[in-house]
C-alpha cells in the first residue's frame, strides 16, 4: 500500500532510530516498521483500547527483532516521570514461571519509561480516534529534528492538527499528502487510465 510506503518515508523508519509507533491496524503498522527499521531499531508501541497484534506474525520478524518492540497503554506514557524499577515483583507463593515472565514485564516496562525519558527519533501514528490528543502527547517525546507521520482516513482531523501545532510551535516543515493510486490498463496501443476509479486512500501529515 502506498499509504504505507508514504508513512514510513515520511517518518523517517531508519535502523538503529528510536520509533514510537500508535497502531490501530492489528499490528500491520508496527510489523511494517519493524521489517524496515531491523533488529537494530528500538520500537515502542503506545496503545489505548487493548493491544491487538493479530498481523503482525504474518511478517515473519526474527526473535531478535520481536524482542525490540515494546508495548506501553497510553495513560501510562503520562506517568513516565515516576521512579523506573519500583514495582515489586512478588517472591512469595505462585507458580515460577509466572514470577519469570512478572519479573521479564517489569522490567520491559522499566526500559520503555527510560526510553520515554531520553526521547525517541521517530513518531509513526495510525490511530483507530481523532489523531490530536495522541499527537498532543507522543510529540513532546520526540527529539529536536525528529520526524513524525500520521495517516488518517479524512483531511478534517489532519487540518486541525496541522493548525493546532503551527499554533504550539510543535512542528516545522509541515504538510499534508494525499495518497491517491489510479489503475492503468495496460494494452497494446490501448494503454491509459481507467476511467472509474476510486477516491483517495487517504492522507498523511508529516513534518
Amino acid at each position: 500500500c502506498d499509504s504505507l510506503g508514504c508513512l514510513l518515508s515520511f517518518g523517517n523508519v531508519t535502523s538503529g532510530s528510536r520509533i514510537l509507533v500508535v497502531d490501530g491496524c492489528h499490528g500491520m503498522v508496527t510489523g511494517a516498521v519493524a521489517e524496515r527499521a531491523g533488529c537494530e531499531a528500538t520500537i515502542v508501541r503506545v496503545f489505548t483500547d487493548g493491544l491487538n497484534k493479530q498481523f503482525l506474525p504474518a511478517f515473519n520478524l526474527s526473535r531478535a527483532a520481536q524482542d525490540m518492540i515494546y508495548n506501553i497503554p497510553a495513560h501510562k506514557v503520562l506517568e513516565c516521570s515516576a521512579e523506573v524499577g519500583t514495582n515489586p515483583v512478588e517472591t512469595s507463593e505462585g507458580d515460577a514461571m509466572h514470577r519469570v515472565q512478572q519479573q521479564r514485564r517489569v522490567e520491559r516496562e522499566a526500559v520503555v519509561l527510560q526510553l520515554l525519558q531520553c526521547g525517541f527519533h521517530s513518531l509513526v501514528m495510525v490511530p483507530r480516534g481523532h489523531p490530536l490528543p495522541l499527537l498532543r502527547l507522543l510529540l513532546p517525546r520526540i527529539l529536536p529534528s525528529g520526524a513524525f507521520a500520521v495517516f488518517c482516513q479524512y483531511i478534517e482531523p489532519l487540518a486541525q492538527c496541522l493548525r493546532d501545532m503551527s499554533a504550539t510551535h510543535l512542528g516545522v516543515q509541515m504538510q499534508i499528502s494525499e495518497t491517491w493510486l489510479r489503475e492503468f490498463q495496460v494494452l497494446p496501443g490501448r494503454t491509459h487510465p481507467f476511467m472509474a476509479t476510486d477516491g483517495s486512500s487517504g492522507y498523511v501529515l508529516s513534518g
